[in-house]
């Protein structure tokens, strides 16, 4: 992908989020816990809170495409201390889960909400241990953004080239799953961090969206 232009890729990018997603298929790839029905159908979850998290593309100076994952602080809280994507929980104020999204990102990562382009979603999850619905927006930026993290709520940001997305490998990990036991669970791994649960099923959806456009659009 080197050789192609920041404004191809999203280009196709567009292209291939007009046609059928991967889904609940590419999700349970690095579901930790894939035969689980309750993780894959969010009908009729009423008492589920709503959530949203952007994948937001950015351009770098070798004009390669990069997304921001971040990782959450230590605290008592669910996901405390793990990888994810900028995001959070819906309020009255939103208008729907795409201003979710920006608006979370803006508050965690500081990103200006006005400039971002969104063109569309990935596929829902649901999110037994915090009784979430997860939906996954996809944005971009034109240009190269200055992170300023919210340290309440992030203690990193990391750059994820979408190169690395295309290459990494599906890996098994001892996972202190819902703080009971260590259970081994399929994951990624970007600069020594450890990426399960609901943002490596994003990702593997991402990854899928590519892989089926090959030779159509990307790679």
């Amino acid at each position: 992908m080197k050789e192609r232009e920041y404004e191809t890729f999203i280009f196709q990018i567009k292209t291939a989020l007009l046609g059928e997603l991967p889904g609940i298929d590419a999700q349970k790839k690095l579901s930790p816990s894939p035969d689980s029905s309750e993780r894959f159908h969010i009908e009729g979850r009423t008492d589920a809170s709503k959530s949203a998290v952007l994948i937001l593309f950015y351009p770098t100076d070798n004009k390669n495409p990069h997304f921001p994952l971040i990782q959450k602080p230590k605290n008592s809280r669910v996901h405390s201390n793990q990888i994810a994507f900028p995001g959070g929980r819906y309020e009255e104020q939103d208008t729907n889960l795409f201003r979710t999204a920006l608006r979370e990102t803006q508050e965690e990562i500081g990103i200006d909400a006005s400039t971002v382009h969104i063109i569309g979603n990935l596929t829902s999850l649901y999110i037994p241990i915090s009784n979430f619905i997860l939906f996954p927006v996809v944005g971009f930026l034109d240009y190269s953004p200055t992170f300023i993290p919210d340290n309440n709520e992030v203690a990193k940001i990391i750059p994820a080239p979408v190169e690395w997305l295309l290459h990494t490998e599906i890996k098994t990990k001892n996972i202190p799953l819902y703080s009971i036991h260590n259970t081994l669970v399929p994951c990624y791994e970007i600069e020594n961090h450890v990426i399960w649960g609901a943002t490596a099923m994003v990702l593997s959806e991402l990854y899928d969206l590519l892989k089926q456009n090959k030779g159509k659009y990307l790679l």
